[in-house]
Order: structure tokens, then C-alpha cells, then sequence
């Protein structure tokens, strides 16, 4: 039987519209799981900014797709780099998935 790894599964609600405070609480929940003995910690799908679900309910809405993007995760960011900042002084491995293009594109 292989090696335990003991695993943080995230149940919160993201930061919406608001990209730093997003980034503040995946710091802050990377911290923590990696304080009680987790070794990878899960977020769910696009936790940052949030999964789209008016996609699929909503007519168009360019206005809020706009602020959605803006406040979206850009691989290249500060914000980004503060995440990694994190992980480098929490040893612990993220797994997540992020809308990426921040600001460069208007797709979801």
C-alpha cells in the first residue's frame, strides 16, 4: 500500500469582485491547511474569482462578465506571485484551476 498524504479539501465561499481580498484568503487558507499537517490542499473550480454560475442561467451580461475578468487571475500578476510567495514559505501543494487571461480576454 503506498505512502498517506493527508489532504485539505477547501468548502468556502470565494472573495467575489474583489481579486486582492481573493488572494488574501487563498494565502490565509494555504497557511492554515498547511498548519494542521496537510501536505495538498484542493480548492474548488476557479476559486478565484469564483465559478461563473450565471453563465448558464442569465441572459448575456457583458457588464458583469467585464467586472468578472477584472478581477480575474493573471498567471503573470502580483497576485499570482503572492500565491506562489505563499506556497515557497508553506511548503504545501495547491490544487486549483484559474480562469486565466485576466483582463486579456472577455471568454468564460
Amino acid at each position: 500500500m503506498g505512502a498517506k498524504v493527508k489532504v485539505a479539501v477547501v468548502n468556502a465561499e470565494p472573495v467575489w469582485y474583489d481579486l486582492q481580498g481573493a488572494v488574501k484568503k487563498v494565502n490565509a487558507l494555504i497557511k492554515e491547511a498547511y498548519e494542521k499537517g496537510a501536505e495538498l490542499v484542493a480548492f474548488s473550480e476557479v476559486f478565484v474569482p469564483g465559478y461563473a454560475h450565471w453563465i448558464w442561467t442569465n441572459a448575456a451580461d457583458l457588464e458583469n462578465n467585464i467586472k468578472y475578468h477584472k478581477n480575474s487571475l493573471s498567471y503573470d500578476s502580483p497576485e499570482f506571485l503572492s500565491i506562489i510567495e505563499t506556497i515557497k514559505a508553506y511548503p504545501i501543494q495547491p490544487m486549483s484551476n484559474v480562469l486565466s487571461g485576466g483582463t486579456q480576454s472577455l471568454k468564460i
